[in-house]
């Protein structure tokens, strides 16, 4: 992917999109543990392991991340279960 330029603290750096997207998953994973609302905390994981799919596909190295790629889609796949069962509950 594609790096863009940015400036921080004065400093010019570049970063890729994926990893901004690998940034922003962590973020999102941290603030689902934060929530004590079971439905805020699966939405606000999904967002954050799909995130983090597109950070192990377009990987900075170049090379897809077979192994956490698998895992997040697990997450995926059982946090909207639960989220269908909690709207079904509601």
């Amino acid at each position: 992917m594609n790096r863009i330029e940015v400036k921080v603290a004065g400093k010019k750096t570049t970063i890729s999109l994926a990893e901004i997207l690998g940034h922003t998953s962590f973020v999102l994973v941290a603030l689902s543990y934060s929530t004590s609302n079971e439905l805020a905390l699966r939405s606000i994981a999904v967002t954050g392991s799909t995130s983090m799919l597109f950070f192990t596909y377009f990987h900075p190295h170049g090379k897809v991340l077979w192994l956490p790629f698998r895992w997040n889609c697990l997450f995926i796949l059982i946090n909207c279960t639960m989220i269908g069962k909690i709207m079904k509950e509601r």
